[in-house]
């Protein structure tokens, strides 16, 4: 599980920061509150996310507006999925873990567009739970 987060979280981090990727795409990810304490319910937005991104063989378009809730636990250090949309190509989801380029604490929020590792990332965030 931990490989899994480090791979996800550091790639979405990666992409991030510079850009990469093939897909294009606006809107993205909000974290509300700002400030987390351990069992507070943190909510995710995906705010007017319109992608379209080439994946073979394939095109993707993901229109959305959508909200979830988590109670936060700051010992908690398993993944959280959530499917967001899902449709023949299958389903794009929120992945919620620790990040593990951050000290313990630090959340890494990743919009993918597939279940299995080798997504592409859409968005990314990151929370910090005091």
């Amino acid at each position: 599980m931990k490989r899994l987060t480090a791979f996800l979280l550091g790639g979405a981090l990666l992409l991030a920061m510079t850009g990469c990727g093939n897909q294009q795409a606006s809107g993205g990810i909000q974290i509300s509150p700002a400030q987390l304490s351990k069992g507070d319910t943190l909510t995710i937005t995906v705010t007017d996310f319109t992608g379209k991104y080439d994946r073979a063989p394939w095109v993707g378009i993901l229109d959305t507006d959508q909200q979830f809730t988590k109670e936060v636990d700051a010992d908690e250090h398993d993944i959280w999925y959530a499917t967001l949309y899902e449709d023949d190509h299958g389903p794009y989801q929120i992945v919620i873990g620790e990040d593990v380029e951050l000290e313990p604490g630090h959340y890494g929020v990743v919009l993918t567009d597939t279940d299995e590792d080798d997504g592409v990332v859409l968005a990314y965030t990151r929370f910090e739970v005091r």
